[in-house]
């Protein structure tokens, strides 16, 4: 056979066609074009190497590297901007209780401890104390620490309201209350109050106590103001007092001390040096199972720090209180 010229050879290359691979071979040794999506899914993508990662040529050879490590990175970053945190933020408002409201009412709520709730435990002094407490208690310099008879009480753990429309109902048909109407997509809401450790402190027939300030978790979206005004209403207040007393506590929430309007005593709103408090003195003979009604002749002080809460009761005059409560640090 005579060897081809150029053109023939030119021509011929033009016609010609290599035979496809075999299908397992194809599967095998060549690569196949994938959709980024199958990429992301299969745990790779192609990202160009920095020439300073080698002292060999990477010239055009692209680097693997996990693509869920990437998402992850991606992820770390975006929830660490503020808008993302506090997009995660919206499924739940969180109110930190900072002051203290004493009202009368003609059915009070009764209020029992959460579920980790245990027996105050005596401890020696109160750097025992901070250590079951989690932080250092402030006393009043009053009162010589070695002189009184600490312990540690809690926490009283989270309390679960669960809303039924049922019983809601009829406390306050109970109390008269027909003109309050509740929205039905509130059955079964939860609303949580968590409260913490407490330091007790008795001194002769006195008391002072320590913990921080409870706070109050509900679904985003939840009208917590109405539902102070409902939960206000059930316990017997009027509609004028069960809608101030939301109003304010929208402002400024607050734990609503609810004491039987029968309750033969004072109650006085007090300004000290760490901050608001509400005074409640018993001026009667009457000993009432009620959770913030002092015994006879004594008084019960409660006020609240930005980031404590602080009580005194016992057979004491409103300034020995006033005084004591002023002299905490």
């Amino acid at each position: 056979m005579e060897p081809l010229d150029d053109h023939e050879l030119s021509q011929l290359l033009r016609q010609w066609t290599a035979p496809l691979a075999p299908p397992a071979l194809r599967h095998r040794v060549l690569s196949y074009r994938r959709s980024w999506w199958q990429k992301l899914f299969r745990g790779s993508i192609r990202v160009a190497a920095p020439l300073e990662t080698s002292r060999r040529s990477l010239t055009g050879r692209p680097l693997l590297i996990p693509a869920l490590a990437v998402v992850s990175i991606l992820l770390f970053v975006l929830l660490a901007l503020p808008f993302t945190r506090a997009l995660a933020q919206q499924f739940l408002q969180r109110f930190f209780i900072g002051r203290f409201e004493a009202v009368r009412a003609t059915d009070p709520l009764s209020e029992t401890p959460g579920p980790n709730a245990r027996e105050p435990q005596p401890v020696s002094d109160l750097n025992a104390a901070a250590r079951l407490l989690g932080f250092m208690p402030r006393f009043p310099r009053l009162i010589a620490p070695e002189s009184a008879k600490l312990s540690v009480g809690g926490p009283r753990g989270a309390r679960i309201r669960k809303i039924n429309l049922a019983d809601l109902t009829r406390r306050l048909r109970r109390v008269g209350a027909r003109d309050v109407s509740i929205p039905p997509n509130w059955e079964g809401i939860e609303i949580e109050e968590s409260s913490g450790p407490v330091l007790i402190a008795e001194f002769g027939d006195n008391m002072f106590v320590q913990l921080p300030p409870n706070t109050m978790v509900a679904p985003a979206g939840f009208p917590i103001t109405q539902f102070i005004e409902v939960y206000c209403r059930s316990a017997g207040m009027s509609a004028d007092q069960a809608r101030s007393l939301s109003s304010k506590w929208a402002k400024s929430p607050a734990l609503l001390m609810l004491l039987p309007t029968d309750f033969q005593g004072e109650i006085h709103d007090v300004v000290l040096a760490s901050g608001p408090g509400v005074l409640i003195k018993n001026t009667g003979s009457q000993q009432q199972a009620c959770n913030w009604c002092p015994d006879p002749s004594e008084l019960m002080l409660m006020w609240s720090a930005p980031d404590r809460w602080y009580g005194l009761k016992g057979p004491m005059t409103d300034q020995e209180a006033i005084n004591l409560a002023n002299s905490v640090e």
